[in-house]
């Protein structure tokens, strides 16, 4: 019984992500990059195990296979990842942390903007935009102002890893298997993104 149970939830787990995963296609916004991107949603990836998603340099979108969610949740995800890619967030900084505490906050701040989506759980408490602790700026505004005056302890991650960490991954695990869909040159995230964008 218990097997049938856990079978019924995992086609139910996976009936949401696909419908989220269609909604974002249907994003003119999203789906120039999606359709560029792997999304990968099986046991043994570097999904974060507490969260959601995360996602490589290279384009490769990590989800959880096992999370039940709303499509509107994985549609937000899925963007939530894409963004990263097409607002040119992997960067090398000197203070890393900040850097992607800095992006992450963008990426929340552009999808509430947009009302795209529904955000996770984690991040529905979230402040308001331009409040006071955190008013609206830039990821490089941010970036230099979380150097100046660090990290206050209660900010929220902005992640969608559930936890402190970032959800961008530093490197793609598979990318020596991955195999593009124009050759071997390396993807131009922004370019893309804006091809979305017009």
């Amino acid at each position: 019984m218990a097997n049938k149970h856990g079978s019924k939830a995992g086609m139910k787990a996976s009936e949401q992500f696909h419908e989220g995963l269609k909604l974002a296609h249907a994003r003119p916004l999203l789906s120039p990059m999606l359709m560029r991107a792997s999304v990968i949603r099986r046991a043994g990836q570097p999904y974060p195990r507490e969260g959601w998603a995360g996602v490589s340099p290279e384009g490769s979108i990590y989800v959880h296979p096992e999370r039940l969610a709303d499509p509107q949740e994985w549609l937000y995800v899925i963007a939530h990842c894409l963004l990263h890619l097409g607002f040119g967030h992997f960067q090398k900084r000197y203070q890393q942390r900040e850097w992607d505490l800095a992006c992450e906050r963008e990426v929340w701040q552009f999808l509430s903007t947009l009302k795209l989506g529904k955000a996770p759980e984690h991040l529905c408490g979230v402040p308001p935009l331009g409040s006071a602790e955190l008013p609206g700026k830039t990821e490089e505004a941010l970036f230099r102002m979380f150097c100046e005056n660090g990290i206050a302890s209660d900010l929220p991650p902005y992640s969608l890893t559930g936890s402190p960490s970032t959800d961008m991954l530093e490197a793609d695990p598979a990318r020596n298997r991955r195999t593009y869909s124009f050759g071997s040159k390396k993807e131009d995230w922004e370019k893309v993104f804006g091809a979305g964008l017009i």
